[in-house]
């Protein structure tokens, strides 16, 4: 961001809130939205250790549920949400709901992945060369303790 706004960079891959504080400022202006021409891509995920499900299912499904109820509510209260936010992003609050305005509609609301985003995935762990071919996700992950809603 630094080298952006002393010209030694004339292009930045950033974050929503410092894109859109850069346009309000008028110190720079988006080019692209990655959202824009992404495919739809998964981007969030929980993830526990082996361990924590072998040992401790039933607290993993707790901290589920009240992971998804706090979504709900977050949904449910987007006032509220902001305030909460706007000191520890450090944003100014119409950034923080602008940026609430864009990112809450892709938060699961049970735990469940988008099956768009994850057809893209198999090629994405391809073409980012973690993997030589393309992989089963069906082994990767599991809706077993996902809350009953």
């Amino acid at each position: 961001l630094a080298a952006l706004k002393t010209g030694q960079v004339d292009a930045w891959p950033g974050d929503l809130g410092a894109a859109i504080e850069l346009t309000q400022s008028h110190e720079g202006r988006v080019l692209l939205n990655f959202g824009d021409v992404v495919p739809p891509f998964i981007n969030t995920a929980l993830f526990a250790s082996n361990t924590l499900i072998e040992q401790h299912p039933d607290l993993l499904r707790r901290f589920l549920k009240a992971w998804y109820e706090n979504i709900a509510w977050v949904r449910g209260h987007k006032k509220e949400t902001v305030d909460i936010l706007v000191p520890s992003l450090n944003l100014k609050p119409d950034t923080v709901a602008r940026i609430y305005d864009q990112l809450m509609p892709t938060l699961s609301t049970d735990g469940h992945f988008d099956p768009q985003g994850m057809k893209t995935m198999p090629s994405a762990i391809v073409q980012l060369g973690i993997l030589d071919s393309e992989p089963d996700l069906s082994t990767a992950y599991t809706e077993a303790y996902l809350p009953k809603m």
